[in-house]
C-alpha cells in the first residue's frame, strides 16, 4: 500500500509546478518523512518540524519553501497545517554603476587561451545583465527573437512568477547583441 508520502509524490507530478519546485518537494518531504520516524502524521508535528529548522538556523526563505511544501502535502491529507509563513520584505542587491562598468571593462583585458567569440559572447551576456537588469535564468532563456532593434526592446520571457515584461534595449546593449542576432537567420532580430 501506498504511503501518504508516495501518494502526494504522484499529485506533484501531476501538477504544473515550476520545475525548481518539481525537484525541491520530493527532498523536503523525504526530510520531513525520516523526522517523523515512527509518529503518525498530523499538523502539530509539521509545525514543530518547521519550528526544528528555525532553531537549527535554516534562512528564512528555506523555511517559507519548506512551509510551502508542508502546507501543500498536508492540504492533500485534507489537514490545515496552520503555518503562516511571512515574507520578509527585502530590496535586491544593490550594486554601483561603477563595479558594473569595470566588469564591462574587463573585455579588453587579454586572456590568453580563450576566443575572440567566446570573450565577444561572454560580454554579451556580462551586458545584458548588466544594462537590462536581467536575472541570470533570463539570461539562458533569451532567444535572438526576442530582440527587436528597430522597436528598441527586448521581451523576457518567463521571468520572475512566470511572467513575460518587455523592457527597452540599451544603445550597450544593442552593441554587444547586434553581432551574435545578425549571425541567425531571424529577420525580426535584423530589424
Amino acid at each position: 500500500m501506498e504511503s501518504p508520502f508516495e501518494k502526494y509524490s504522484g499529485e506533484l507530478a501531476a501538477r504544473d509546478l515550476r520545475p525548481q519546485s518539481r525537484e525541491r518537494y520530493p527532498t523536503i518531504l523525504a526530510k520531513y518523512r525520516d523526522w517523523l520516524g515512527s509518529n503518525a502524521l498530523c499538523p502539530e508535528l509539521g509545525r514543530a518540524f518547521i519550528a526544528e529548522l528555525r532553531d537549527k538556523g535554516y534562512a528564512h526563505r528555506s523555511i517559507g519553501l519548506y512551509a510551502s511544501a508542508l502546507n501543500g502535502f498536508h492540504a492533500f491529507l485534507g489537514e490545515q497545517l496552520g503555518y503562516k509563513h511571512r515574507k520578509r520584505k527585502t530590496l535586491p542587491p544593490y550594486f554601483a554603476w561603477e563595479d558594473a562598468e569595470s566588469l564591462l571593462a574587463l573585455r579588453d583585458c587579454p586572456l590568453t587561451g580563450i576566443a575572440e567569440r567566446v570573450r565577444e559572447r561572454d560580454f554579451a551576456v556580462t551586458t545584458r545583465m548588466a544594462r537590462a537588469g536581467l536575472r541570470r535564468s533570463e539570461v539562458t532563456k533569451l532567444r535572438v527573437g526576442d530582440v527587436s532593434f528597430s522597436a528598441g526592446h527586448l521581451i523576457v520571457r518567463d521571468g520572475k512568477g512566470g511572467k513575460n515584461r518587455q523592457i527597452p534595449l540599451h544603445d550597450a546593449l544593442a552593441a554587444a547583441l547586434r553581432p551574435f542576432c545578425e549571425a541567425t537567420c531571424c529577420p525580426r532580430a535584423r530589424a
